[in-house]
């Protein structure tokens, strides 16, 4: 996207902003501290929420929050709680964790939250550890296309919050029978990986 489009977006903002009797807050779509940078000058948001993905991993997180302490704006987080609650650790107007959780299935221990607190791993760095064999069994489903395996997934999630044992069990099997059908085929037809 060429500069003038995002001007006009972050004009926008700021006038939404500036009518709305409620704070306004932008950056989960933030790529780099570069976008943000615009967004402050155009008082667009009353807080900011950052995407460690997109603003630039660590490096780029930290930045964007000097940019956000030196404008008095404070600063939540858009998923990536693995993540996120240290980055918010260290930044100085931190403000709300965003917790999803959507990475637990592949973890080897997932962010808990107890009493309100996002509880970590023990580990160095980020004290992120993937469950391999989950992580295979994720990538032999995504390896099948969007269609059907999309659905499926939606739905996988959808129970993981729930917790219908039942249907998750089926879910998961009906999509290890397409890895398992898709493995085959491209075994038989030649283009095995």
């Amino acid at each position: 996207m060429n500069s003038s489009p995002r001007l006009a977006i972050r004009v926008i903002h700021a006038r939404i902003a500036e009518a709305a009797s409620t704070a306004i807050q932008l950056g989960e779509n933030w790529w780099g501290p570069h976008d943000m940078t615009g967004s402050i000058a155009a008082h667009a948001s009353n807080h900011i929420m950052l995407d460690v993905m997109k603003i630039g991993g660590v490096s780029g997180w930290l930045r964007a929050a000097a940019l956000a302490e030196a404008a008095g704006l404070s600063v939540s987080s858009h998923i990536f709680p693995e993540f996120s609650a240290h980055l918010l650790g260290v930044t100085p107007i931190g403000q709300w964790l965003e917790y999803l959780n959507i990475g637990s299935s592949i973890l080897m221990e997932p962010v808990r939250i107890q009493d309100g607190y996002a509880m970590m791993p023990n580990r160095p760095g980020s004290g992120l550890a993937w469950n391999g064999e989950a992580v295979k069994v994720l990538a032999r489903r995504l390896s099948k296309g969007p269609t059907r395996t999309y659905g499926l997934i939606k739905e996988l999630m959808r129970t993981a919050v729930t917790s219908d044992l039942e249907t998750t069990m089926r879910v998961e099997g009906e999509l290890q029978d397409i890895a398992i059908n898709t493995a085959d085929h491209r075994a038989l037809s030649g283009c095995a990986r």
